[in-house]
């Protein structure tokens, strides 16, 4: 009644990037496909897209003392494992010998860095699926035990208005009613 709920602040990982580049990519390519048959144009004018092959550079938590930066093909960083967030993903286009040399010394390869097996691609895929799901005031409801597959939405029930649903303060200070004030939040990240 008059509370507001507030669901926690939400990350994307690399895997999701990537995952939603390709879905994009993969729908305009059919597209593309479709009208330029229809239109008579030859495959090879059209215009390179991006793809799985797509180098590309998955960077987490970035000055911390964790910080990764790996580079490789989007299909191939999919399957590292950034652990938490901020993540940040960077599509890499034509670059000379001097800079494929430097992103090998700044980055690691996606062969080297620490990968994610399929249990936890799984339990991430799942994890994701649910905070979109939230997100967009749908509730997942567990499959039957004889269904197999992913988690189906109810849409008859807003998670907004459901008890499980975290509700964080929003953020309050005195000096402007609501906002924080730079000096706040360079203090809540020790920057002063």
């Amino acid at each position: 009644r008059g509370k507001r709920d507030y669901l926690p602040a939400r990350f994307m990982t690399v895997r999701q990037a990537v995952q939603q580049i390709l879905r994009i990519a993969s729908e305009r390519s059919e597209a593309s496909s479709t009208s330029a048959a229809a239109s008579g144009v030859r495959a090879e004018a059209r215009q390179a897209e991006v793809g799985p092959c797509t180098r590309a550079i998955g960077v987490a938590r970035i000055g911390s003392p964790t910080q990764l930066a790996v580079h490789g093909t989007l299909d191939e960083l999919q399957r590292v494992d950034f652990g938490e967030p901020l993540h940040s993903l960077v599509i890499v286009g034509e670059t000379c010998d001097v800079e494929s040399d430097l992103i090998d010394v700044f980055c690691v390869r996606a062969s080297a860095a620490p990968q994610m097996d399929e249990q936890t691609l799984s339990q991430v895929d799942l994890e994701a699926e649910a905070a979109t799901s939230a997100h967009e005031g749908l509730q997942l409801v567990e499959p039957d035990e004889e269904e197999e597959g992913a988690l189906a939405v109810d849409e008859g029930v807003s998670l907004f208005s459901a008890p499980s649903v975290r509700s964080a303060p929003p953020p309050t200070s005195a000096a402007d009613g609501g906002e924080a004030t730079l000096d706040e939040v360079m203090g809540v990240f020790d920057l002063q």
